[in-house]
């Protein structure tokens, strides 16, 4: 079962996107962790610019849906149309 799921995962790159956010994390709070001191900013700006990228990196997929996505929300909402981001 759990096989079935780590290919189905990889087939649909769920693996390598998820690795590419956390490696891009990483490097963010690092860089923050190395600059923001030095530039005068509280301690806590770390979690925020921290928070701030867990963030963007969760609204990025609703601003880009799957066509899957997109046929079952017209099976769930009839005659609606799939909200889109504008830029």
């Amino acid at each position: 079962m759990a096989s079935k799921v780590l290919k189905e995962l990889t087939r649909r790159k769920v693996v390598q996107v998820a690795i590419g956010y956390a490696v891009a994390g990483f490097g963010v709070i690092q860089a923050d962790d190395a600059m923001l001191p030095n530039l005068g900013i509280p301690s806590w700006g770390v979690t925020l610019v921290a928070m701030l990228v867990v963030r963007c990196s969760a609204a990025w997929r609703p601003l880009h849906p799957h066509p899957r996505f997109q046929v079952v929300f017209q099976q769930v909402f009839p005659g609606r149309e799939l909200p889109t981001a504008t830029a």
